[in-house]
């Protein structure tokens, strides 16, 4: 008379009408979403949104896909290299708005000019990000060196400054 877990499943999957539509996934489902995501998001630079009608997946939980692979990723990272890599990129950017901008100034007809602008204003917007993420990882590392000096501190080690001053 009672079915076990198995038989309940089975019925319910009798009784669906059409593709799934999401819900719990396997484990062998989730990691195949993810890869794509990964794909899709790091290496051809789609959002969220434009992943999810591709994938036919909510587009919540492809932010949450994202987002794990963002902490994974910061998590092989120590903590002050975010900073030069950000740097970096920075100075990669400054190089090609100005070869851009060279361009620009070459450019005669009306519709080109605008595609140069266009471009250099997307690197304007993508430096003023990347400023944002510096100071960000700036103060990420400065509460860090705090919080361990506090802690120094609280055990009995005075920080480093504080040698400095005597």
């Amino acid at each position: 008379m009672f079915m076990d877990s198995k038989q309940i499943l089975e019925n319910q999957k009798e009784k669906q009408d059409g593709p799934k539509k999401g819900g719990p996934y396997t484990e062998k489902q989730k990691l195949e979403r993810q890869n794509k995501v990964y794909h899709l998001h790091f290496e051809k630079g789609y959002s969220a949104l434009k992943i999810a009608e591709e994938l036919g997946v909510n587009r919540n939980t492809i932010s949450s896909d994202i987002k794990e692979w963002y902490l994974q990723l910061a998590d092989e990272l120590p903590e002050y290299e975010v900073g030069s890599l950000l740097l970096s990129q920075l100075h990669a950017l400054r190089a090609q708005k100005a070869r851009l901008v060279d361009g620009l100034e070459k450019q005669t007809d009306h519709k080109s000019k605008m595609s140069y602008e266009r471009l250099v204003c997307d690197i304007d917007w993508k430096i003023g990000q990347l400023v944002v993420k510096l100071m960000v990882a700036k103060s990420t590392v400065a509460t860090c060196e705090i919080k361990k000096s506090l802690t120094n501190e609280k055990n009995g080690n005075l920080p480093f400054w504080y040698m400095m001053k005597k």
